[in-house]
């Protein structure tokens, strides 16, 4: 059992050193971020999120929007006071000079980090990164760049490529040669010797052939050639240490790159589940180590240049000694119980999703078209206010005004009324019979009199919309990014569920940086170690207590680490503690060794079963079979009863009997006897020819021993006469039974020459005395005879008579016994008192006492076998004469 368990152990334990357990450990650690904190803690009230929202999209249109009108909402950001934006948008590609310049503004005009997705960039990696792999995808690349117009098996040929790898090229050729136009011009950039310009280039991958001007690797050399001028701009924002990228990273514009004042990497890997845990916090790149997104922001935020963070194997260490720690060289993000607190502009959602603590894109764009409206609705204001002045003879400054001031409008609200009448009338349909500039001179003062009502009322909403904006965004770190659920979704599967938007993982990584908030992760070798701890002590106590108390103690150490590892260290100390080997090399453990004991005792019960059911009681079969280690195989000192018995004139029988027929006359008899017996808990030890050994307590001790071995000889001298009665048994000698019981401390245990040729039986003292007292019956003509130590356990005779014939030794013996018998038919009235009256006169010395009563007795009750071992002692010149009985014949 002690084995199964800690073979199980080391079976959990391999199994999660391989990996495979890594889902239920992913699990149990999303349930802590869901449920094992008790108090909340937010995002960071220093992070908003501008959301680009299902509504934006179907009142704007669908994405890509103009970047002009991204730009408005850039200017909205730094008019609302924010300290950092982050935006989780790509702007890879160019849209429109105009538009592309209205968004270069925006950025220039709030400190922004800008997203760059990297890309593997892994051609064929088989065969293209080893040593040969390598060496061959050089010349490749060198043999592009002499001419990366050349037909695909001319540069082949040049390259001396051969057999697969030839195969992929040519099956391949753009995306080789859109490779090789990066890879040159990282070449060139790292001798001191980059192209000036994009012509430039394109000279230098076409033989200087300055009359192309159209050719289809045209556009893979002006991209190679713009993304290396962005990451050239971006790479102010990296840390040191370089690697090699890929020909399809895609950094922003160059023009957004140079206004820019940070910039990170957005994407990452799954675990193997599909779930969203940890980030690289560097992306080595040929221009520096690129941040991560959340990383550069948070660092943007508060003021630390990722080039000063040293990135150790376990922690990201930050100028002023904070640490961020790494769990396998990641960042593992610590999820807040809530990602933004409520600050306004509600955003609706395809899915209906309440978001709170995001102002809706949306609402900024608005905020920034009533703006640009009210501009509009002052020049207006102003246009006809100078109309009016002139008409008025009011002076001009004095309706440059917005609005003017209340003199100067009671005066053109009287001029106004006496020439248009109703000045809320819109338009001038209502006048009659008037001249085109009378009509003009109406309109005029309608038109100014509305702009006069309404510019208060915009700029009342203007500015409660602008304080919203301010008390949202003011002195925070701005993320602007997707929460719309359309075509354009950007969902990720995290710890919030499968459908988290992808900023929100950002925004995590950055209020790490911010809060300086974050979860330790043991490392996984700490859970083996735990696991083989538990293991062993599951096993053990499996080994030791059994199922009932195993179980018991393997669910509370198991509940005790959830609880321990799951809620009070990650509560209280941040600390991610290994629960999946540890709970299950404890269970596994506990359920092997239980399975095993379990296999191991149903053969033993099995065994048990064969060996003793026809020697014991049904119900105590069941019970050793429950309990196999009441049998003592090594031999066990204990109290027993044991009874041995004789048929008496079987022998005759035999004589007359052919042996088929004696052999089943002498089953029927001990058949009879051992039913009594078992029925009464006796173990049947032995049939020994025509007598039999039974004993008590042959499994544990039976309190109730002395009892039952009386009640025993009754029953089998009940049916030994009921058999001998039988119609069919008339004709044959009658068969008595002899019963000799004695108790007394005995070894009990399997003995013989095991495993083949062992018997459980009784060995000591009390044993072989029992054997003297049956032989002891024919001496005193007696049926049953006990010893002093049975008749004190006897409570009940059940009617039948015991009584006491002394002190005597049995032959073979040397230690006087007190002797009983128990007779099997009532005597005649004054036996027991006759007999008694002799014993007791021996057991004086007073032997002519003695003499007498028997004599008396004999003429009383007739000549009886009872007197003769008295009269052989009265008459023995060598008797002792104290009172004790020596039995001088077997």
């Amino acid at each position: 059992m002690l084995f199964a368990g800690l073979a199980a152990t080391l079976a959990v334990i391999a199994v999660g050193m391989a990996g495979l357990l890594d889902g239920f450990e992913w699990w149990s650690q999303d349930q802590r971020f869901l449920r094992a904190r008790r108090v909340p803690e937010p995002l960071s009230k220093g992070i908003a999120l501008v959301a680009i929202d299902d509504r934006a999209l179907d009142t704007i249109g669908r994405w890509p929007w103009s970047r002009d009108v991204l730009a408005l909402a850039f200017d909205e950001i730094a008019i609302a006071g924010a300290r950092t934006v982050a935006s989780d948008v790509l702007f890879t590609d160019v849209q429109s000079a105009t538009a592309d310049s209205a968004l270069a503004a925006g950025i220039a005009r709030n400190p922004t980090v800008l997203a760059v997705n990297m890309d593997e960039g892994r051609l064929d990696a088989a065969l293209w990164l080893s040593a040969e792999g390598r060496q061959a995808l050089n010349s490749l690349v060198a043999a592009i760049a002499e001419d990366i117009t050349a037909e695909p098996v001319s540069i082949a040929d040049r390259a001396g490529l051969s057999g697969i790898r030839r195969e992929r090229f040519l099956e391949r050729s753009t995306n080789f040669k859109k490779l090789a136009a990066w890879k040159e011009l990282l070449r060139l950039r790292n001798a001191g010797t980059p192209p000036a310009d994009a012509q430039a280039y394109r000279l230098l991958l076409t033989k200087q052939d300055a009359t192309l001007e159209r050719f289809a690797e045209r556009n893979s050399v002006n991209e190679a050639f713009e993304r290396d001028q962005a990451f050239a701009l971006l790479a102010r924002f990296m840390a040191a240490s370089k690697g090699e990228g890929s020909a399809m990273d895609a950094p922003p514009m160059a023009e957004f790159a140079e206004r820019a004042a940070g910039v990170g990497f957005v994407n990452c890997a799954p675990d193997s589940d599909g779930q969203y845990r940890r980030v690289r916090p560097f992306w080595r790149t040929p221009y520096g180590s690129l941040p991560q997104f959340g990383l550069a922001a948070g660092l943007l935020q508060m003021g630390i240049a990722p080039a000063s963070i040293r990135e150790e194997q376990e922690a990201l260490v930050f100028p002023d000694g904070r640490r961020l720690p790494l769990e396998s060289g990641h960042i593992y993000v610590d999820w807040p119980t809530e990602m933004f607190e409520a600050i306004g502009g509600s955003v609706e959602s395809a899915d209906e999703r309440d978001e709170t603590g995001v102002i809706a894109i949306g609402a900024l764009i608005d905020l920034a078209n009533q703006r640009k409206l009210l501009a509009e609705q002052e020049q207006r204001y102003r246009d006809l206010g100078a109309d009016i002045a002139a008409a008025q003879a009011i002076p001009a400054e004095a309706m440059t005004l917005v609005p003017v001031d209340a003199a100067v409008r009671a005066a053109v609200k009287e001029q106004g009324e006496f020439i248009a009448g109703d000045l809320s009338v819109r338009g001038t349909s209502d006048i009659k019979d008037a001249t085109d500039a009378e009509r003009k001179q109406v309109g005029t003062y309608r038109e100014w009199w509305r702009l006069d009502q309404e510019i208060p009322a915009s700029r009342k909403k203007i500015a409660a919309a602008a304080t919203e904006a301010r008390d949202g965004l003011e002195g925070r770190l701005v993320f602007v990014g997707f929460i719309a659920t359309g075509v354009m979704a950007d969902m990720i599967n995290t710890v919030n569920g499968p459908r988290t938007p992808g900023v929100y993982f950002h925004a995590a990584v950055a209020d790490m940086v911010i809060s300086s908030q974050s979860v330790y992760l043991w490392p996984p070798w700490s859970g083996w170690l735990i696991g083989a701890v538990f293991g062993l002590i599951c096993a053990v106590i499996a080994w030791k207590s059994g199922a009932g108390i195993s179980t018991a103690v393997t669910f509370s150490i198991a509940g005790a680490w959830v609880l321990l590892s799951g809620f009070w260290a990650f509560e209280f100390h941040d600390l991610m503690i290994p629960v999946a080997v540890p709970v299950l090399a404890a269970i596994a453990s506990q359920a092997a060794s239980v399975s095993t004991a379990a296999v191991v005792n149903q053969r033993e019960k099995a065994r048990i079963t064969r060996q003793f059911r026809a020697r014991v009681s049904p119900q105590l079969v069941e019970r050793l079979a429950a309990n196999p280690d009441a049998l003592s195989m090594r031999g066990e000192q204990r109290t027993a009863t044991i009874l041995f018995g004789d048929l008496a004139g079987f022998t005759t029988i035999s004589e007359q009997l052919g042996s088929e027929a004696v052999v089943a006359t002498l089953n029927m008899y001990m058949s009879a006897m051992a039913n009594e017996l078992t029925e009464r808990r006796a173990y049947v030890n032995k049939f020994l020819g025509d007598g039999l050994l039974a004993f008590w307590s042959a499994f544990e001790p039976e309190p109730e021993q002395g009892q039952l071995a009386a009640e025993a000889c009754r029953a089998c001298q009940r049916v030994v006469k009921a058999i001998g009665e039988r119609p069919d048994r008339q004709s044959l000698p009658k068969v008595s039974l002899r019963l000799g019981v004695a108790t007394g401390p005995v070894t009990i245990g399997d003995c013989g020459a095991p495993p083949d040729l062992n018997d459980y039986t009784v060995i000591g003292d009390s044993a072989n005395l029992a054997a003297r007292l049956e032989s002891a019956n024919k001496q005193f003509g007696t049926a049953i005879l006990f010893c002093g130590n049975t008749r004190a356990l006897i409570r009940d005779s059940g009617g039948l008579a015991i009584v006491s014939l002394g002190r005597v030794v049995v032959v073979g013996q040397s230690i006087p016994i007190d002797l009983y018998t128990m007779l099997v038919e009532d005597p005649q009235v004054g036996w027991i008192e006759s007999v008694g009256r002799a014993v007791e006169a021996f057991a004086r010395g007073d032997f002519p006492a003695c003499a007498a009563a028997w004599d008396a007795h004999e003429q009383a009750f007739g000549v009886t076998k009872l007197t003769v071992p008295f009269r052989d002692a009265l008459t023995d010149p060598a008797d002792k004469r104290d009172g004790v009985l020596r039995l001088r014949a077997k």
